[in-house]
């Protein structure tokens, strides 16, 4: 089938099973989405050049299926479209399937590579790379010391932006590139060179009284800043649109309307009434250890924000001060150390104020063993935090005692763990492997490990009618072969599981995967897309008092139990498999004559299924079998 074109099939029988074939001649993207009719339940599955299964997709009745796989070997592809279940399955011979293949280019260009920067000392210098190619795309910047001889990794600098930290004018001459990934391989941006001069210092005196920012009297010297300056703020001061600096060292109030191109550093000190825009490229730095203090402030990032020291901040609710951070697209905001940010206050007679925090861009802690937390302090007003970016755990904890809501992206577990009160979830994923110390509400898709792993909630576990658990298989061991969620708490449970198979993975029969673990549950999925297996087998789901099992059954599956089957397993081998009832012992027995009985094995697993090869079986004309309990 050639991509990009809509083709039109029917499943006429309950065995109907219909193939199509992709030739991709060069590593790309492969996408098929199948639109079934609204009354079947169709699956779709892909075949790679070899033949292996690759991967499915199990969707509901009349849902669409989609599959997404970079198509890394080059080669024909293959695609099986049959009616659920397997072998008496929904199928409709008036209604006609739609089955699109799509197909992108994979491996990374690099479109625009970071440009040479030239800095004052106690700025940071902010990179940028542009790339096209198969998400996801991961970043690691480099820096080299020798004029670009050898490169070095930066740690932590793994997004498509990168904000040094302060510079010293040792830094000067440095390098910095950065090396762009994906599934189809990487790509190696052109070095930019790093230039940190001494800047001309100017202090803002306030010497004329009339605060402001244009008329030099108020300025020592006596000079106006321009963009390549360096401005010292230890008083009050306003600054308008159109002002220019290369670095602002403040540790005194600062209010306006303005747009941040360079750097602020933010050590003591307040914001009251600030409207800041950080445009790309530009650097807000909040360090030290002396308290910071938010009233009535805007704060709109389309650059960096670095959060480094363990000071707190104080974004104050009294008089009914509200204030906002905006961390758009493109935006990120570093915690590289253990702090807190919390709202505060009392009324006195006023509206209590709150503070709001939406994330758009990329939220991110990669330093610090503790806690970095946003969170309703004493007598403060309340503590909003939107998600609709990334977020994402590389150390320590990202911590919410407040309400955590996310609608779109993703937050990811990478190294760190998160905590909090309770995190909602709407819409986007949570992902990744490690400790939730919060309770979770999926109404959106929680995706553990990354190919695969676990992730552990310390708290409760909802799943709502919307919500998804999508689960991967690819070994027998919990975290390194299947992914695996553990709940401490209660799991209430609905909405529909959803499993995918790594790697050609075949699971054998009575092959056991607790995917969902829990120390209580109510309710159960109501959905559960389990790919198909070969070998005349299938799997079935068990709840059990502490987890929810996947097994490996005969091809009844989910429908029956008590069934016990036969077949040839090769050359002189007879094999019996039976499908029995969990937390169940059963005595697999032989005869030759419907009266003397004796038994053969006798099934150890908690989960009612036993397997047996018969080697006597080929030397006998006729051989009878049946199972008992106990």
């Amino acid at each position: 089938m050639a991509t990009g074109v809509d083709l039109n099939g029917l499943i006429c029988t309950p065995t109907d099973v219909d193939w199509f074939r992709v030739d991709v001649a060069a590593p790309g993207v492969l996408t098929f989405d199948l639109s079934v009719p609204a009354a079947n339940d169709y699956d779709l599955e892909l075949y790679g050049p070899d033949a292996a299964y690759i991967t499915g997709s199990y969707g509901v009745t009349g849902s669409g299926e989609r599959i997404t796989h970079n198509a890394i070997v080059t080669g024909t592809y293959y695609v099986r479209i049959y009616a659920y279940p397997v072998g008496n399955g929904s199928h409709n011979p008036t209604a006609p399937y739609t089955l699109t293949a799509g197909f992108a280019s994979g491996p990374i260009t690099i479109l625009a590579s970071p440009t040479d920067r030239t800095v004052p000392a106690g700025a940071s210098a902010s990179f940028r790379v542009t790339a096209a190619g198969a998400p996801p795309l991961t970043h690691q910047w480099q820096r080299s010391n020798d004029g670009g001889s050898t490169f070095i990794d930066v740690a932590g600098a793994t997004a498509s932006t990168y904000a040094t930290p302060p510079l010293t004018l040792a830094d000067s001459g440095a390098q910095f590139r950065v090396r762009v990934s994906n599934a189809f391989g990487s790509a190696l941006s052109d070095p930019a060179t790093l230039t940190v001069n001494t800047g001309n210092a100017i202090t803002w005196t306030g010497t004329a009284g009339d605060g402001d920012w244009f008329n030099r009297t108020n300025w020592n010297p006596m000079t106006v800043p321009m963009a390549t300056d360096v401005v010292n703020v230890t008083g009050g001061i306003s600054v308008p649109s159109g002002a220019e600096f290369s670095l602002m060292n403040l540790s005194g109030s600062l209010s306006g309307n303005f747009t941040l191109n360079g750097t602020l550093s933010w050590t003591n000190g307040q914001l009251n009434n600030c409207a800041m825009t950080i445009a790309p490229g530009g650097v807000l730095n909040i360090g030290g250890t002396a308290e910071k203090q938010m009233w009535f402030t805007a704060i709109t990032n389309a650059g960096t924000v670095i959060w480094s020291g363990t000071g707190p901040v104080f974004a104050y609710t009294l008089q009914g001060s509200a204030s906002v951070f905006e961390n758009q697209a493109g935006g990120v905001f570093d915690a590289q150390a253990d702090g807190e940010w919390f709202t505060y206050g009392w009324t006195f007679g006023y509206p209590l104020g709150s503070f709001t925090f939406n994330n758009a861009g990329v939220l991110r802690k990669t330093a610090g063993n503790g806690a970095s937390s946003f969170y309703v302090g004493s007598f403060g007003g309340p503590v909003t935090f939107n998600n609709s970016g990334t977020v994402e755990s590389r150390s320590g904890t990202l911590n919410w005692n407040t309400e955590f809501n996310q609608t779109a992206g993703d937050t990811r577990l990478a190294g760190g763990s998160v905590g909090g009160g309770k995190l909602n979830f709407t819409g986007g994923t949570l992902s990744g492997s490690g400790t939730i110390n919060a309770s979770v509400v999926n109404g959106a898709v929680v995706s553990p490990g990354s190919s695969p792993g676990t992730l552990t909630i310390n708290g409760d576990y909802t799943q709502t009618v919307a919500g998804v658990l999508q689960m991967e298989l690819g070994g027998l061991t919990p975290g390194s072969g299947f992914d695996q969620l553990v709940v401490n708490g209660q799991a209430t449970l609905a909405g529909a599981l959803n499993v995918t198979l790594l790697n050609g993975f075949a699971p054998a029969f009575s092959d056991a995967f607790p995917v969902l673990t829990y120390a209580s549950r109510n309710g159960s999925l109501a959905s559960l897309n389990l790919p198909s297996l070969p070998n005349a087998l299938a799997f079935t789901a068990q709840y059990g008092p502490g987890s929810l099992t996947l097994l490996t059954a005969n091809t009844t599956g989910n429908q029956q139990t008590n069934t016990l089957s036969a077949g040839s397993s090769g050359p002189g081998a007879f094999e019996l498999r039976f499908t029995g009832e969990p937390d169940r012992v059963y005595r697999l027995q032989a005869s030759t004559n419907f009266v003397d009985w004796y038994d053969l094995a006798t099934n150890t697993s908690p989960y009612g299924l036993l397997r047996f090869l018969d080697p006597e079986a080929g030397e006998m004309d006729l051989r009878f079998y049946r199972t008992l309990s106990p």
